[in-house]
């Protein structure tokens, strides 16, 4: 299977589907999943209004994680002017945690697989 962040947990869609059900939790808000494996969460919640997301999981879950984003863009943008969620994909260990501050200002954007430094 490759790891646990390749599957799609049931808790994730559990709380996805909460959250739509409430969406404002998320609406206009910086959302921050740890340990998000394929994105689910994270997607939901841009598509639900979040301003900025961060999706962070172990690195080999971030191709996937990436992908799943970049398939659903269209869903978390707004109309012509691309205006929408700002959604990043960011390595996080648990086992080496970064700071939370650090997380927030992180320069890699997944929405088009490009990394900055």
């Amino acid at each position: 299977d490759g790891g646990t962040g390749l599957n799609v947990w049931d808790g994730a869609l559990l709380l996805a589907r909460y959250l739509e059900k409430k969406s404002q939790i998320v609406e206009g808000k910086r959302i921050l999943e740890l340990g998000g494996g394929c994105g689910l969460v994270g997607i939901a919640a841009a598509i639900l209004g979040a301003k900025h997301v961060i999706i962070t999981d172990l690195s080999y879950a971030l191709p996937l994680m990436k992908e799943n984003v970049l398939r659903n863009e269209s869903a978390f943008r707004k109309g012509n002017d691309e205006k929408g969620a700002l959604v990043e994909c960011i390595e996080c260990d648990w086992f080496h945690p970064p700071l939370i501050r650090e997380l927030f200002t992180h320069e890699t954007a997944s929405l088009n697989g490009n990394e900055h430094e």
